[in-house]
C-alpha cells in the first residue's frame, strides 16, 4: 500500500503544472475518488491545514495524506514522491530553457500553457467552493445554500480586492468569526 501512496504522489507531483491549487482537484481525484483515503469532508479539511500550515500545498497535502494513512514513514514517502518529479523537471527545463529561450516555439509553448493552468484552477476553485455553500440534506433549491458562508465569501473578497487587506488576518478573523458563531450556538 506504502508503494502505491508513493507512485500516486509521484504521478501527481508529475502532473502538478501551475501550482498546488491547480492540482487539488488532482488530489481529490486519487485520494478521494479513487483510492477512498478521504472523505470529501476530510478533503476540504485537509486543503484549509494545508493552507494554514506554510508551505507548498502540494507538500503540505502530501505529508497530511501520508502521515493519515501510514504515519511518520507514509509522510516522508508521500512528502519525497510529490517532490522528484519538480526536482527533476526544473534541472532538465532550467538547462534546456537556458540553451533555447530565444526559440519563437519555446515562447508559443509557454503562452499556451497559461489557459490550461486558469482552467486546473478554476476547477479547483469549484471542487471546494460547492460543497461548502450547498448544504446537502436541506430541500428545495434555495435552502440548499448556506448563506452565511456566501455572505463571509463575499466579506472576504470585498477585503482582498477593495481594501487589500491581509489575507492572513481574512482567515484569523474568519476562524475568529467561525468560532465565535459556534460558542453563541452553544449558548443559545
Amino acid at each position: 500500500m506504502m508503494l502505491t501512496l508513493f507512485f500516486v504522489f509521484l504521478q501527481i507531483g508529475l502532473m502538478g503544472f501551475g501550482g498546488g491549487y491547480a492540482i487539488l482537484s488532482l488530489i481529490k481525484s486519487f485520494c478521494v475518488l479513487k483510492y477512498s483515503w478521504l472523505t470529501q469532508s476530510e478533503f476540504i479539511n485537509m486543503v484549509t491545514m494545508s493552507e494554514l500550515i506554510p508551505g507548498p500545498i502540494l507538500i503540505n497535502s502530501a505529508t497530511f495524506i501520508g502521515s493519515t494513512l501510514y504515519g511518520f514513514s507514509g509522510a516522508v514517502i508521500a512528502t519525497l514522491a510529490s517532490v522528484l518529479p519538480s526536482i527533476f523537471i526544473v534541472l532538465i527545463l532550467t538547462f534546456l530553457y537556458s540553451k533555447y529561450k530565444q526559440l519563437t516555439v519555446v515562447q508559443n509553448i509557454l503562452k499556451s500553457l497559461k489557459p490550461i493552468i486558469i482552467a486546473l484552477i478554476l476547477s479547483a476553485c469549484v471542487s471546494i467552493f460547492l460543497p461548502v455553500v450547498f448544504i446537502e440534506d436541506s430541500k428545495g433549491i434555495l435552502g440548499n445554500i448556506d448563506w452565511l458562508i456566501c455572505l463571509m465569501i463575499v466579506v472576504c473578497l470585498i477585503l482582498l480586492n477593495k481594501y487589500k487587506s491581509d489575507p492572513l488576518m481574512i482567515i484569523l478573523g474568519g476562524g475568529a468569526f467561525s468560532v465565535g458563531l459556534y460558542l453563541l450556538g452553544k449558548l443559545l
